[in-house]
């Protein structure tokens, strides 16, 4: 080969080479990825609101991969795994999680799982992963360090949102409304009744009813029919999609006709099931639903579905903007702890990186508002609480959901954010 041909073809090579960096880089770059796990009650009582839950989670990661193209670049992987409402095997998903999946973050589902798993990391001293799910205070007020912060209302809380607004906006009798509390026979249900017992008795409100029935469908004519009983003016409590189902059923039934306030797991598919049967029901949720055109970010969820289900009538339901907004929060906190240390500081050594993500959900998250979905967040090191404010909706005929207004949720006392009055307060139910 002569100088000439050999000078060419150095320079064919050099300018290829060129050519395939930015290639290479991208290649490199999409390799790239950081791991949320996902735990969901797909399976179990709670399958209803936890379906919605996991196509929520897993509809914002797909968003923020497929339109933003990941996290600076990176992409996000979302593992689900069906957990049936079951502690152990959400335990057991925790640490496949951390020990195999290299997770940053996990999404829980149930209370008690939550609490079981912050138990363990407390024990050992390490493999903490910042985890979200609904704000059961055992979970929520274990101190500055602790693990776990809400991405929904607290137990109780928002039943108090409910009760206020009802007694500020639909009692007009002068004496005190007479209250029966129904919750179902799980974590939430009892640490629900812990609050509004508490909140009623402090505010002298007479409790005529008070019952713990079972989370899965069941009989409830004897509950109904003590509650008419005892001339209830309203009944207030936390159950399962199934469970208040059947009790307002019902409470149709046997002509009960009293407000219900829900402040949870009621959603648009079964107010199509109940029919007349929701009419004069009241819930709350942190988070607008499919209905709330007038909110932008639910809006720009509308123009996702015709683009994701063309041809579709696809809605989602609250539990779905609940996993929208669980997701959102994770990855806005793996997104500022990465622009703290960058893509590598957090993933080279998962220990530390987990930390400073939980260190951002403790310290820097304030004021975010999941993309204009909800108030701004509200955590601080001592108090994993993600809102105190809800948005009050109405059941009216034809199984639609009217929003109505908003409420404050309890004011709570010092001692009740500690997790030992919550934790004293269940023992003195469990020695009943």
């Amino acid at each position: 080969m002569n100088n000439r041909k050999m000078i060419v073809t150095v320079s064919l090579i050099f300018i290829l080479s060129l050519l395939l960096i930015p290639f290479s880089e991208e290649v490199r770059s999409a390799e790239k990825e950081v791991v949320i796990g996902s735990a969901s009650d797909l399976t179990g009582p709670f399958a209803g609101s936890a379906t919605g839950i996991s196509e929520g989670r897993k509809g914002y990661v797909r968003y923020v991969n497929e339109k933003l193209g990941g996290i600076k670049g990176v992409r996000v992987k979302i593992i689900d795994v069906d957990t049936g409402f079951n502690i152990d095997r959400e335990v057991s998903a925790f640490k496949k999680f951390r020990d195999e999946d290299k997770a940053l973050f996990m999404q829980n589902q149930n209370s008690g799982a939550a609490y079981a798993i912050e138990r363990i990391i407390e024990e050992s001293g390490k493999g903490g992963m910042a985890r979200t799910h609904t704000a059961a205070p055992t979970n929520i007020f274990r101190g500055p360090g602790s693990w776990f912060f809400a991405s929904w209302s607290m137990p109780g809380d928002a039943g108090i949102a409910l009760l206020r607004w009802w007694m500020a906006n639909k009692w007009i009798k002068k004496e005190k409304p007479k209250v029966a509390i129904v919750n179902s026979d799980v974590t939430i249900g009892h640490l629900e009744a812990i609050l509004i017992r508490d909140f009623l008795s402090h505010a002298n409100i007479p409790i005529v009813a008070d019952f713990i029935i079972s989370p899965r469908p069941m009989d409830t004519t004897s509950f109904v029919l003590n509650i008419k009983k005892e001339n209830a003016d309203v009944v207030v409590g936390a159950q399962t999609d199934l469970g208040y189902t059947t009790f307002l059923k019902d409470m149709k039934r046997y002509g009960l006709s009293i407000p219900a306030l829900s402040p949870c797991c009621l959603d648009e598919n079964a107010l199509k099931v109940l029919g007349d049967s929701a009419l004069g029901t009241f819930v709350c949720f942190p988070a607008p639903l499919w209905s709330d055109v007038d909110v932008p970010a639910v809006s720009f969820v509308h123009q996702l579905f015709k683009e994701w289900y063309p041809g579709e009538t696809k809605r989602a339901n609250y539990a779905f903007f609940w996993g929208w907004i669980q997701s959102a929060i994770a990855v806005e906190a793996i997104k500022r702890a990465m622009d703290k240390v960058g893509y590598e500081g957090l993933v080279t050594d998962l220990e530390k990186g987990r930390k400073i993500v939980r260190d951002v959900m403790e310290n820097e998250m304030r004021g975010y508002d999941c993309g204009g979905m909800t108030k701004p967040l509200i955590y601080k090191p001592d108090d994993h609480r993600a809102f105190d404010e809800y948005r009050i909706y109405q059941v009216v005929p034809g199984a639609e959901f009217k929003f109505v207004g908003w409420s404050k949720g309890a004011t709570l006392r010092p001692e009740q954010k500690t997790v030992k009055w919550w934790e004293d307060a269940i023992k003195g139910i469990t020695k009943k």
